[in-house]
């Protein structure tokens, strides 16, 4: 399967998780592509001062890739800044936001997956 740029789901979500400004989501497979493992496989784009809002994950992990820009995050209530090629990880049971806070556009890919038991 190939899926080209210009047929791809590309558009814009306001006030995400209660954060400010918009949040330019490009889907990079749907999720039914995503086999029953996840919800997202997303490039997202933030614009200085836009967030997405501190919220909480039960049952799947959400993964940051930061791409380019610099980004203030909350990971547990703990802020943290990070930058280009810095990861993100975000389990069930806890808790993120992120904002950018450079002068260019945060942008990043976001990775929804199920999390299962495994002790």
């Amino acid at each position: 399967m190939i899926i080209k740029n210009e047929d791809r789901t590309k558009h814009i979500r306001h006030g995400v998780r209660d954060g400010h400004g918009d949040v330019y989501e490009e889907l990079v497979v749907p999720p039914e592509e995503l086999c029953g493992n996840g919800r997202l496989y997303a490039k997202e784009t933030l614009k200085p001062g836009d967030s997405i809002g501190y919220h909480d994950h039960q049952g799947e992990r959400e993964i940051y890739f930061i791409l380019d820009g610099k980004a203030k995050v909350v990971d547990d209530g703990m802020p943290s800044i990070v930058l280009k090629d810095d990861v993100m990880i975000t389990g069930s049971g806890h808790a993120h936001s992120i904002e950018n806070v450079g002068s260019k556009d945060l942008i990043f890919m976001a990775l929804i997956i199920n999390e299962s038991d495994h002790e």
